[in-house]
């Protein structure tokens, strides 16, 4: 029987073998999700920059030209009276 025993150490051995493999495998592969995560949020939040930048700079505009167009209508109702 010594020769069974020694089968059974040897498949143990390749089991574990291949259970470090495999682990070893998922940790890259979980590594590689998490930095295409993290890759994908980081060009949201670029892109979500630029958007709320824009929508700021567009808002700026029109406010400033309703304020502009209502000063200009004050004014000519304070001077000529119409």
């Amino acid at each position: 029987m010594p020769d069974l025993w020694s089968e059974i150490q040897e498949e143990r051995d390749k089991i574990v073998k291949e259970q470090k493999e495999i682990a070893r495998l998922q940790k890259i592969a979980d590594d590689q999700a998490e930095a295409k995560r993290r890759y994908r949020m980081h060009l949201f939040r670029q892109k979500l920059h630029i958007y709320v930048a824009l929508t700021l700079g567009i808002l700026t505009i029109v406010l400033s030209i309703i304020g502009m167009m209502w000063l200009v209508s004050w004014d000519k109702e304070w001077r000529w009276g119409y």
